[in-house]
């Protein structure tokens, strides 16, 4: 009887604490906003080796590329998040049409690919929204981020997202439209709408972002995004030296860092191509492509014209993001080479040894 009593006492005390903590899940005990973002392991699985070590290696994968063949090249098991490039809404603010994408270069085969391989290997799979080039037939986003039409298109986004199975957003919007809807202010309203519909669905809500004044963010949509890549490449346009120095990632963290980002939401892009002319205005190189014609080339940062991130260096940054950051984005996985020579490689082994 008294062994009885012991165990009825125990179940009452886990009862009482299994209530508590129930209440305050259900929002009865209400917290700051800031503590009711996603900490950095909120939204991952334990199947890839890299969200286990709690560090972000963030890959693009552009969809005018051959994206199955990206895929089979790559070694998932490094990567902890895939961002498929890109997708825009159409005139009405449509993400779909007749169950296909409304703009983006990426089919609806190509994107169950990569969501089914992706979430096989335990990797986030988001649809990158918008980016540098805006395809032809795209809506005008300084229109379409306006009051009424904005909270169409985030409905738009949702339903899109629900429909492939994508884990969430990221937000991509550059050049003169990201200027305008700055200026405008719609463009943390709608990122602010964005989270508040896709949180309590356990998507997330990420961004691109250059690290110059004019190419950045507004400060104040830092706090909608579980997290932010900076695009620490293409840096001195139309020069003739490196676009992407390990000096210029420290300047472009400590940027972010001193205007209060959570160093928890930040990662650092690095690139897997180089320029053999003038930065932004000549085609850019792959990596792969530089490496084919010597293969020491992958172990330094120039040769000849060519001016590009070479092993060491990309290892160098990956060092000091995981240290001081949430991790690496690359732009883009198309472009590295394969084997002992790959960059993605190179990260994984920074990133957990």
């Amino acid at each position: 009887m008294k062994i009885n009593m012991k165990k009825l006492m125990n179940l009452c005390i886990i009862a009482i604490l299994f209530t508590l903590g129930a209440c305050s899940k259900n929002g009865e005990n209400p917290q700051p906003e800031e503590t009711l973002l996603p900490k950095l392991k909120a939204n991952v699985q334990p199947a890839s080796s890299n969200l286990a070590a709690g560090k972000l290696v963030v890959g693009y994968v552009p969809g005018w590329k051959n994206v199955q063949g990206v895929i089979d090249n790559s070694d998932l098991n490094v990567l902890t998040h895939l961002n498929i490039a890109f997708f825009s809404p159409n005139t009405s603010g449509q993400m779909m049409v007749n169950g296909n994408p409304a703009s983006s270069d990426a089919s609806t085969v190509e994107i169950n690919y990569v969501v089914t391989q992706g979430h096989q290997h335990g990797v986030k799979v988001l649809a990158s929204f918008s980016g540098g080039k805006i395809p032809d037939g795209s809506g005008n986003l300084v229109t379409l981020l306006q009051s009424p039409n904005r909270s169409v298109l985030v409905a738009n986004i949702v339903s899109f997202l629900n429909f492939y199975n994508l884990d969430g957003i990221d937000v991509d919007i550059e050049g003169q439209t990201l200027q305008t809807v700055k200026t405008a202010g719609t463009y943390t309203l709608f990122v602010q709408e964005l989270r508040a519909a896709l949180q309590p669905l356990g998507k997330l809500v990420t961004c691109a972002t250059l690290p110059y004044t004019n190419g950045m963010i507004p400060v104040n949509s830092f706090p909608y995004f579980d997290y932010i890549h900076i695009m620490s490449y293409d840096n001195n346009w139309g020069g003739t030296g490196n676009h992407s120095l390990y000096s210029d990632a420290l300047v472009h963290i400590k940027k972010f860092l001193d205007l209060n980002c959570p160093a928890s939401k930040l990662t650092l892009g690095v690139p897997f191509y180089g320029y053999q002319g003038a930065i932004g205005l000549t085609p850019g190189v792959p990596f792969r492509d530089i490496v084919a014609l010597d293969t020491l080339n992958a172990y330094q940062d120039t040769y000849l014209a060519y001016k590009y991130n070479g092993i060491p260096s990309i290892k160098a940054k990956t060092r000091y993001a995981k240290q001081h950051i949430a991790g690496v984005m690359i732009w883009d996985l198309e472009k590295d080479a394969v084997g002992k020579f790959s960059l993605l490689k190179a990260i994984g082994e920074e990133i957990a040894p």
